[in-house]
């Protein structure tokens, strides 16, 4: 195997010289010729394992994520895996099984390999704990002062809501996942002011988890007492389980009931009809988290703690 000091030999420069190149240090640009030239006759493959012994850095991240069957993270993990990559980082992913008793383990055990970082989308009860530089990825706790990045809810609860009461509704429900969740609680907290706002009385269910089979049965008990003209569900998961029981009733869509998802998932665009929702930038989420945990590790790691919201979208299909 082609070892540093072959390379060395082959530049005819200094082991120092190599290894400081490849470490990312200054040489001059007729040595970096030489060196890159004898890495490409020899065949020389860094050793990562040795590197990241050497350096202490493993040029690698960790990503938590709550479940890989919500299709609301494959975009963000795109975005995390993108900005890494052109950075030269290695992504680990691992996922928590939406169980809250899991994610101190999950973290744990990514740390014991070594990352250099982290970046969660699950909820920890004490993140200035982790021993490592840390962003939060749409689980804000108030009270830590850790990075943290994600859509500007109160605001994308307050633009459904904004539009169904525009399109004349005043019945409007609201079908929030757990309110536990962050964004759960700040989208309620958004669709509360502009009902109050524009003086009718708020009126919202909290189901149990973010998914269609939770949206389908609490829509099929709900709308049997016929008060109802509008549903703006906590997720597009959530939503399409309405739109199905509500056309199992035989409810049209948007003629006796409209619909209003959130996230933006890819599906909602290829479902008879289309969904309107609230739009989470999903790569920018991902993308603006990698920047940032990338910073935190490998650039300054004592700055002040960072938190950015981004701003959601309304989308305008075939249900509302």
């Amino acid at each position: 195997m082609t070892t540093i000091r072959d390379v060395a030999r082959q530049a005819e420069v200094g082991v120092a010289t190599v290894s400081r190149f490849l470490n990312g240090g200054y040489i001059s640009d007729e040595k970096k010729s030489r060196v890159l030239r004898a890495i490409h006759e020899l065949d020389f493959r860094i050793n990562e394992v040795a590197r990241s012994l050497s350096t202490g850095r493993s040029k690698a991240v960790g990503l938590v994520i709550p479940d890989l069957n919500n299709p609301f993270f494959p975009g963000i993990i795109h975005g995390v895996e993108e900005t890494c990559e052109n950075a030269g980082v290695m992504v680990m992913l691992a996922h928590t099984a939406e169980r809250e008793d899991r994610v101190e383990a999950v973290i744990n055990n990514l740390i014991q390999r070594g990352v250099d970082g982290l970046i969660s989308a699950s909820g920890l009860e004490n993140p200035s704990s982790v021993s490592v530089p840390l962003v939060m990825l749409d689980r804000v706790n108030g009270t830590s002062a850790v990075d943290s990045v994600r859509t500007d809810h109160v605001q994308g609860g307050m633009i459904a809501t904004r539009y169904l009461l525009s399109k004349g509704h005043r019945d409007i429900l609201f079908l929030s996942g757990p309110l536990q969740n962050t964004g759960a609680s700040l989208r309620l907290q958004g669709y509360r002011q502009m009902m109050e706002d524009a003086g009718f009385r708020p009126q919202w269910i909290e189901g149990k988890r973010f998914d269609f089979a939770e949206g389908y049965a609490i829509a099929l008990e709900c709308l049997k007492q016929g008060e109802t003209s509008a549903i703006f569900a906590g997720n597009d998961l959530m939503a399409l389980g309405v739109v199905r029981a509500a056309m199992e009733m035989g409810l049209q869509i948007p003629g006796d009931l409209s619909v209003i998802g959130y996230d933006g998932i890819d599906l909602s665009a290829h479902t008879t009809p289309s969904l309107t929702t609230v739009a989470q930038p999903m790569y920018e989420l991902g993308k603006q988290a990698a920047t940032m945990v990338l910073f935190r590790a490998y650039e300054e790691s004592k700055r002040v703690c960072e938190r950015v919201e981004l701003t959601p979208k309304l989308l305008i299909r075939g249900t509302a």
